[in-house]
């Protein structure tokens, strides 16, 4: 299940395409003050293919290192690019396993609203609503909803993916599963 949101920055065409750099700029990602691991993988850079590793199950696979946060639900994501922003960008936020594994397909699109200012990506985390699927009840426990965000970015030709995973709850309302858009 992935929620998918389009954007296409206008007035933010880099002037030279990177060609003479080996890898697209490096990022800050935050929520509620603290830092976020994140992993780059390029799909396609200088007119080389590249092939993405699955960024998810490495990051998840990190966790006696480097345990995955819990953010509240309405807490602002920022994304800012330490470097030339991308021309456009794509969202994808999917429901993983606590394994890095994706949970459901992408039969169901939801849009998330998103702004793009002074190099800086930001959405409020909202409510999955493929949350309310599972019939695992450890599921609706708080901080047991398992997301994991992926951003396409492109540069001209040049395209890079940006991947990053958090724990948050099912609904803003505790102790009631209760849909909220």
């Amino acid at each position: 299940m992935c929620t998918f949101c389009l954007l296409t920055f206008s007035g933010c065409k880099p002037s030279e395409p990177f060609i003479n750099e080996t890898a697209a700029p490096d990022v800050e990602i935050t929520a509620g003050g603290e830092s976020l691991f994140w992993i780059s993988s390029l799909h396609s850079w200088n007119g080389e293919a590249h092939t993405p590793e699955n960024a998810f199950k490495k990051i998840c696979g990190e966790n006696d290192k480097r345990p995955v946060p819990r953010i509240p639900l309405g807490e602002n994501i920022a994304i800012s690019f330490n470097g030339t922003p991308p021309d456009s960008a794509a969202l994808y936020d999917g429901l993983l396993y606590p394994d890095g594994s994706t949970k459901y397909d992408s039969r169901l699109i939801n849009t998330t609203e998103a702004e793009f200012t002074d190099g800086k990506y930001s959405f409020p985390l909202g409510t999955h609503m493929a949350a309310f699927a599972s019939s695992d009840s450890r599921d609706y426990e708080p901080g047991n909803t398992w997301r994991g965000f992926r951003l396409v970015c492109t540069w001209g030709e040049n395209i890079c993916e940006y991947a990053f995973v958090l724990r948050t709850d099912v609904s803003f309302e505790r102790g009631r599963i209760q849909w909220v858009p």
